[in-house]
Order: C-alpha cells, then structure tokens, then sequence
C-alpha cells in the first residue's frame, strides 16, 4: 500500500512540476512520405465553402499537440507550439492551416499548401503534415484549430491547449518570465534586522527587494524591523515587466506575537486590541480561575479578521482575560494581571482581618442596585469597593462592576 502510494505520488510529481520541455534549434513544417509542402503565413476572412460529397468529414487523424523551447543562451529560451496530424489526400484538398488564438491575441494561421505536381500519387492516402511553431507564453490557454485549403464548411479540427505554468521547475530555471530568484535569509533579533541574499536571479537585469507587511502598504525598503510579525515578509523580483514575484515569511509561526497590543483607556474604560496581521480570530472575556482555567464571561464573543475589538465599560481586574481563538487554537492574555495599565493602581485586597462585614455587603448590595460592567465574581472577604460613579446594566446577583478603590475607614 505504502509502495503504490509512492508511486502515485512520483507520477503526479512528474506530470506536475518535473516535465522536461523538448528543446529544438529550429522548427520547420514538412510533409512526410516525400510530399512537397511549403508554409506561409496565412489571413483568411472568406466564408467557408459547401464540402465535396465525396469528402469525408473527418480529414484529419491522430492530431498532436507539443510545447517546445529554444533557447538563444542560458536563460533566455522562448516557449512555441507545435502542431501534427495525419490529413487523407484528396483533389479536392489544396492543403491545411493551423490556426492558434489566445485571450486577447489575433488569431495566428499559418497555410501549409501542397504541390500540384508531388499530390496525385497520394491521393485516397494519409500523410503527415507538421506546422511551423507558434509562440507561446507561461501558462497559456491556447486554442489550436486545424481548417482545409479551400476552406470547406463542417471540415475543422480545434482542441484547447493548456501551456506549462511557472511551476515547472524546468519553466524556473530557463524563461525570464518564470525565473523569480531564490532568496535566503538570516535573523539577528537582538539588533531587529534581516540579512538577505538573493541567488539565480536573472543575470542580465537588476532585483528589487522589499519588506512588507501582507495585507497592508509598503513599509520600507529597509531590512529593518519593529514586531516579528507572522505576515511580516520579503518579497523579490527582477526589474521587467510583469515580473513573477517571491515571497518568504521568516516569522510565519511566531502567532504568539499576534496577541500583544492590548490596550486600555481608563478613562473611558474601554478594552481595545487590533490585529496587527489580517487573521480569522474570536475574542472573548473571561475570567481567570487557576493557572489554566478561565472562564468565558457571557456576551463578550467578537469575531474580527483585520478590524479592531473594543470592550466598554471594563474595570481593570487582575482576573479579567481576553482569549484569542482561531482554527490553531486558544491564547489568553490577561492585561491587569500584572497591574501596568494607568488606573489600576487603586486596585487592593482587603487584608481580611478586621474588616466591616456589614459595610462591605452594603457596598456590594449598593454595586447590585446600580449594575455593572464586567461580570466578575467578587470575593467580600479579600475585597472592598467603593463607588465612584453609577454602575451600568445588572446581570447576575453575585457580581459587581462598581470601579474598586480602598474603603474610607
């Protein structure tokens, strides 16, 4: 099983990526069987013409289409079509064109006409008739029709011909549009740079390069860098037209760093975090209990690909989390864990000895009455509050969203 999964995969990685293209010093049209041809270029708008009942309508046979390549130097070949097929001779046949169109191109014919003197001995046989080549481009579709010389109505061949793409490792290395360049790079994060080199570019053009950042603008052209961003690349080309581009993402793992950045404003008490990088997360509120549990606090979901994530009406606790959720995974980051946002400084436990027990249900029923803001679940023996202004919406009987300060003895 393991041996015919191989085999499967070799095969598909031949007829994908490892197809080695004929390479030809020149491409000529001729007849076989010793029938004299010549080829020309060929414009026709005539309308076609009624066929001959002693025509069949099936002249052409075993039709065959094949990429070629000539190369001038080393990288610097062109890609052609070429087209062959067997044609049954007839008097009423003076010879063929082969006819190819791409999208947004003219039609190309070439006529291949055969000598009145060579045709009569072939007459009621099949010969072999071979075009001249036809220009090509990477990844072309291509529209090959065959018609008769007359051009008889009912008598065509066409097939659609899809030409190798840039991912031909053979396209890569020998056609000036696929050659993209190899780049390597090394990381020095203490000093935040990139070090790249660039190798097999094309020799007789200049290389741009470029740091970017996917999903925005174009921010220097330094190798310099501020955050080890997942989408965070580099991007090469050569200097032509239409250039194929590379990109490499040397911090496409480092998803942790996606997840900084969280801010908070207390004076107008809001939560706020935006993605540095376009990215398909879920965030969510909840409420830190142990090392590895937090608990989702309801109404507090957020999906958000590049827009930013606002929570109103937050108290700054230490057990107030934002967790991050994308197909990857989770991440939880609690922002007044360690206490460094402006406002949290008020924020103190009780020291539970002593303490007014009376006083601080009062203060907690005073909390209820009014509402809150975020639903954490207050301990009055650790914790007291003091009102500083109305609290907002209640939900649940056991908490408490009121801004917490050190109770006035």
């Amino acid at each position: 099983m393991r041996l015919a999964g191989l085999l499967l995969l070799a095969v598909c990685r031949v007829l994908t990526q490892e197809v080695r293209v004929e390479r030809v010093q020149e491409c000529t049209p001729c007849c076989t069987q010793e029938l004299q041809c010549r080829e020309k270029p060929h414009i026709s708008f005539a309308p076609c013409k009624r066929r001959p009942k002693i025509l069949n309508h099936a002249v052409f046979h075993s039709v065959r289409i094949v990429l070629l390549m000539k190369c001038e130097r080393e990288q610097k070949c062109t890609l052609y079509l070429k087209v062959t097929s067997s044609v049954q001779i007839s008097e009423h046949l003076r010879g063929m064109t082969f006819c190819v169109m791409t999208a947004g191109m003219l039609e190309r014919c070439r006529a291949v006409t055969f000598h009145k003197t060579s045709i009569e001995p072939f007459i009621g046989q099949e010969v072999g008739v071979q075009s001249g080549c036809f220009e090509v481009g990477p990844g072309q579709d291509v529209f090959v029709t065959l018609k008769t010389i007359p051009h008889y109505c009912n008598m065509t061949w066409s097939q659609r011909y899809h030409v190798q793409g840039c991912h031909n490792e053979d396209l890569r290395n020998t056609i000036a549009e696929c050659i993209t360049g190899k780049i390597a790079y090394t990381v020095d994060m203490k000093r935040q740079e990139l070090a790249v080199t660039v190798s097999d570019m094309l020799m007789d053009r200049d290389y741009h390069l470029r740091l970017y950042q996917e999903g925005d603008t174009l921010k220097t052209t330094t190798f310099s860098y501020s955050r080890a961003l997942p989408c965070l690349c580099i991007e090469g080309w050569s200097a032509m037209v239409d250039a194929r581009r590379i990109q490499v993402c040397p911090f496409r793992n480092r998803t942790e760093e996606l997840w900084t950045g969280v801010n908070f404003d207390p004076e107008m008490e809001v939560l706020s975090w935006e993605p540095a990088c376009p990215v398909e997360v879920v965030t969510t509120l909840c409420q830190k209990e142990g090392e590895k549990t937090c608990l989702d606090l309801v109404n507090s979901t957020q999906a958000t690909l590049t827009s930013e994530v606002r929570y109103y009406k937050v108290d700054p606790n230490p057990r107030l989390c934002l967790k991050f959720t994308t197909d990857a995974g989770s991440w939880i980051k609690c922002p007044f864990e360690k206490r460094n946002f402006p406002g949290n400084g008020q924020w103190e436990e009780g020291r539970g000895d002593g303490w007014d027990v009376d006083r601080m249900k009062a203060v907690a029923v005073a909390c209820l009455v009014a509402g809150i803001t975020s639903v954490l679940v207050v301990n009055l023996v650790l914790t007291v509050f003091k009102r500083r202004h109305m609290c907002s919406t209640v939900t649940t009987g056991q908490s408490c969203g009121c801004s917490p300060s050190k109770l006035s003895q």
